[in-house]
């Protein structure tokens, strides 16, 4: 007879990936602390997997293993005793290096690129997978460290989205009416903490053309501080959709809209409410 079980050390598990034996964010941040509370300087890169879901969907999720399996052996390989390797979350990988320069992490970048891409080979199949990535230089400590991660995560997404895997670097603009952006992203966390300080709801109305009747209304988000003033969407939303303070706003957005137009049911019962 055989007994087949696992064993887990429960004051490990939150913190090491059970796929890849990497720390997973939960160690990351922990590491962070520590480099915040030395005020250490560093740099952060992230590096993550596109097209992974046709992987998954053509080849089997034991195949998917296989491939993050493959790619964390080549990141642990290219930088052997220069950093920290972390699984962030899905199939996004990020070294923290105290050794390595923002150029010399683009250089080694596209190495990667070339390697993941190109040269990768499993069980005779060369997946077809798009590679993207980013850095950031961590040399202000006046910011909370998820506001420094939502800016790598942003950055990220613009290698992904908007740059075709080229790898990007976080510029932290500064100018006399804009500020610093991480800190800005800072002040908006630190608004939404704070009961949500600062943040409206402005209210477009839909009208029909014919009738001249408002049959909706669209319900649009706006922040302002005494530091910033009124600032404007565009500047402060696209950041703070990748911090994990998004949810709470979201929430609410939510309940405020319904709250702010349920008056209006009484004379349009009909109305939409677009958030």
């Amino acid at each position: 007879d055989y007994f087949v079980g696992t064993i887990h050390n429960n004051g490990l598990e939150s913190f090491v990936d059970p796929l890849t034996d990497l720390q997973n964010q939960f160690g990351l941040f922990e590491h962070l602390k520590v480099l915040y509370a030395k005020q250490a300087r560093a740099n952060i890169m992230m590096i993550g997997l596109g097209h992974f879901t046709t992987i998954n969907e053509m080849w089997g999720y034991e195949f998917g293993n296989l491939v993050i399996h493959k790619v964390v052996q080549i990141l642990k390989n290219a930088f052997r005793n220069e950093g920290i390797l972390f699984r962030a979350d899905g199939i996004r990988f990020v070294l923290l290096t105290r050794t390595l320069s923002i150029e010399e992490l683009q250089r080694r970048y596209e190495l990667l690129r070339e390697a993941i891409c190109h040269t990768m080979e499993i069980d005779g199949y060369h997946p077809n997978l798009q590679v993207c990535g980013c850095a950031l230089e961590i040399k202000s400590f006046d910011v909370n460290p998820q506001a420094m991660f939502s800016c790598l995560v942003y950055t990220y997404n613009q290698s992904k989205v908007q740059e075709n895997g080229e790898f990007q670097i976080f510029k932290d603009e500064v100018d006399e009416k804009r500020g610093n952006l991480m800190v800005l992203l800072n002040t908006v966390r630190m608004s939404i903490e704070n009961g949500f300080e600062g943040f409206q709801l402005y209210y477009q109305p839909i009208v029909a053309a014919g009738s001249h009747q408002l049959t909706g209304a669209e319900a649009l988000l706006r922040w302002s501080s005494p530091e910033y003033g009124m600032v404007p969407p565009n500047r402060f939303i696209p950041i703070i959709e990748n911090d994990p303070a998004f949810v709470l706003l979201g929430q609410w957005i939510l309940r405020r809209a319904m709250e702010d137009t349920r008056p209006l049911l009484r004379q349009y019962p009909d109305l939409a409410l677009n958030v």
